[in-house]
């Protein structure tokens, strides 16, 4: 059936099936239960495909940072300010609910449990990512993550960034790579921080 929609990627697909294999093996390893599941056959995905990610540089960053974002829309100020700041820290959207600053020889830095993959990480604290973390008094605004990757893909475009790039995809149905050439603003999304 997941083969026929083709709704879905097959770097998700793996994802999910590596969750219930090892779902299956706690419960027939922990639990002594066998589900007779079948984890080798051909109807299960196995394979990955390329994953093909846009990066901003500094410069861009900095154009998206300086836009100026509609009165009427006050969330579109909070969501910049926090793409910006996840893009000089290196953390992720997920990661930027709970930020620890702290300051040793005069040195500002990040020191965070990433929530993905529970490793700690200190990083040091880029000026403007302390600017932006000033104006909001020490805590980061909350925001829909949905919410967060259609208003960047906005901000980009209002900053500019619309050149074209080519990105790859494969044809869930047939697994043929296709190119296809998008807007550059189209491809940002909270990933890219």
């Amino acid at each position: 059936f997941v083969k026929e929609s083709g709704e879905f990627k097959m770097n998700y697909l793996n994802k999910l099936f590596r969750q219930l294999r090892m779902l299956n093996n706690v419960i027939e390893n922990e639990e002594k239960f066998d589900l007779n599941i079948h984890w080798k056959a051909d109807y299960l995905p196995r394979s990955t495909e390329v994953s093909y990610e846009v990066a901003l540089e500094y410069q861009q960053l900095l154009t998206v940072y300086n836009v100026k974002t509609p009165e009427t829309k006050p969330s579109y100020e909070k969501i910049k300010d926090l793409f910006v700041f996840g893009c000089l820290t290196g953390l992720r959207i997920s990661d930027l609910q709970d930020v620890n600053i702290e300051e040793s020889r005069g040195q500002f830095w990040v020191r965070q449990t990433m929530q993905k993959v529970r490793d700690q990480v200190k990083v040091p604290l880029h000026p403007l990512a302390k600017e932006i973390f000033e104006k909001y008094k020490g805590s980061l605004p909350v925001l829909n993550r949905q919410k967060f990757s259609n208003v960047i893909k906005e901000l980009c475009e209002l900053a500019g960034l619309t050149h074209s790039v080519t990105r790859y995809r494969t044809n869930p149905k047939t697994k043929e790579l296709i190119k296809e050439s998008v807007r550059f603003s189209d491809c940002v999304k909270s990933s890219s921080c």
